[in-house]
């Protein structure tokens, strides 16, 4: 005998069971400012090492990756994979937490699209620029708005766009 679900099935994040989409966007608090602005050229050419760092992607071609750059250097990059991009960003996360290090991330690196809740938690660590292959939702870019973070989309072949501050963010060109 099949038993009937009562109400809906909802996914994890929340955004199915509210009705105010600024409960969503709301996280506490904006990140800090980044000591030091990055290099936009630069941080479009290291979007490449996420996919160069994915063993899993390279023999199923069906993973997602998260990465932590701690600068634009190939060898200051910490990725974790999973069949889920939030896990992948779960993992990245909680490897750079377990491991202690002092050094606040310049940016997280995504192997695809960004969403409201990527956002959130890359607040909720302090992570001033968040830079995805594919695309952010508009949800991810207003709560980007709102915590002070910066989103670089489509973040492929040297070219991105970038969604929140800059001031600050980015250096200027010569």
């Amino acid at each position: 005998m099949i038993a009937e679900r009562p109400g809906l099935v909802t996914t994890s994040c929340g955004a199915c069971t509210t009705t105010e989409r600024s409960e969503l966007v709301y996280v506490s608090g904006r990140v800090d400012e980044p000591s030091d602005s990055i290099d936009l050229a630069q941080l479009l050419d290291a979007m490449p090492l996420l996919n160069q760092n994915q063993p899993l992607f390279a023999k199923t071609g069906g993973v997602h990756a998260a990465g932590l750059l701690y600068s634009l250097q190939p060898d200051d990059l910490l990725v974790r994979e999973d069949i889920g991009r939030h896990n992948a960003v779960d993992k990245v996360v909680g490897a750079h937490l377990l491991s202690r290090w002092e050094e606040r991330p310049i940016a997280l690196a995504l192997s695809g699209r960004c969403g409201w809740d990527i956002v959130a938690k890359a607040a909720r660590v302090n992570i001033p620029v968040i830079a995805s292959i594919g695309a952010a939702s508009s949800l991810a870019a207003e709560t980007a708005r709102a915590c002070g973070i910066t989103l670089v989309t489509f973040g492929r072949d040297g070219k991105g766009t970038v969604i929140g501050p800059v001031q600050g963010r980015f250096q200027g060109k010569d």
